[in-house]
């Protein structure tokens, strides 16, 4: 099976910034990287993103082993001079919902695999993403599928996304994601515990007694090569996937897949 690569359009009435409308590719085929791989690079030095959900690695290694099972295809923007503004992935899979079956169509490496990713986002200039999120909307409209899965997608862009959405389009529940800001932290010149409640802080320092009491002091070290951190994470597979046996279940490393990906990754 070839590579198809679809003819640019243009998106008339889209405009980027100052400098004309957006060019739309997309890609599809067995080897997407070695096709879009050189854009995707040079529009992540041009965002300075830095989740590990965009870096290359990532993505490479996500598309060579879920790509063409997930019937991904990779979607290029480029402003008037050709050159690559924004770039982002979308694949389809199924689910249900009680007895019904849905079609789902899923924004880059969050696809129906076991690798989920995080801080999930369309890779994009700034000036480019009010119409790249526009379009992006259009397309998925056009593949009309049963549920957009936006797994893991910022909170930002998932507003974004609504401002282009049908109003008459359900939406389900969405969850958040605790986290730690760490500027805030560095900021204050505080340690951690320092913000937490007086009787979360005693919970927290129980625990580590009882847990060096038991095990010794913890430590952090990094695996000097890359055999040493197979080895780690060997273990690390060994541990999840039984704590998640007693639970009478399998855990996210049960597919023979998703373990060569992730030891592809190491």
């Amino acid at each position: 099976m070839g590579v198809i690569r679809l003819p640019a359009t243009e998106l008339s009435g889209v405009p980027l910034s100052d400098a004309g409308p957006l060019h739309r590719e997309i890609v599809t085929g067995p080897d997407l990287w070695s096709q879009i791989g050189s854009a995707w690079v040079d529009v992540l030095e041009k965002t300075g993103e830095t989740s590990a959900f965009h870096a290359a690695n990532w993505v490479r290694v996500w598309l060579e082993h879920f790509g063409e099972r997930l019937q991904t295809r990779a979607i290029v923007w480029s402003d008037r001079d050709q050159q690559p503004v924004a770039c982002a992935l979308m694949s389809l899979g199924s689910g249900q919902v009680g007895p019904l079956p849905l079609s789902r169509c899923y924004l880059n490496t969050s696809g129906a695999s076991e690798a989920w990713c995080e801080h999930n986002d369309v890779l994009a200039v700034e000036e480019a993403k009010a119409g790249v999120l526009s379009d992006l909307v259009s397309l998925v409209l056009a593949e009309a599928p049963d549920e957009f899965a936006l797994t893991g997608v910022r909170s930002g862009t998932l507003e974004r996304l609504r401002e282009h959405w049908p109003t008459d389009a359900l939406e389900g529940f969405s969850s958040e994601a605790p986290f730690v800001d760490l500027d805030a932290l560095r900021a204050g010149r505080r340690g951690y515990l320092s913000f937490l409640s007086g009787n979360t802080r005693a919970q927290i320092r129980r625990s580590i007694r009882l847990y060096e009491d038991r095990f010794g002091v913890a430590e952090v070290s990094a695996a000097r090569d890359v055999p040493e951190a197979l080895d780690w994470f060997g273990e690390l597979v060994d541990m999840h996937e039984r704590r998640w046996a007693r639970e009478g279940t399998t855990g996210a490393f049960s597919s023979p897949t998703t373990l060569a990906f992730h030891r592809q990754l190491l």
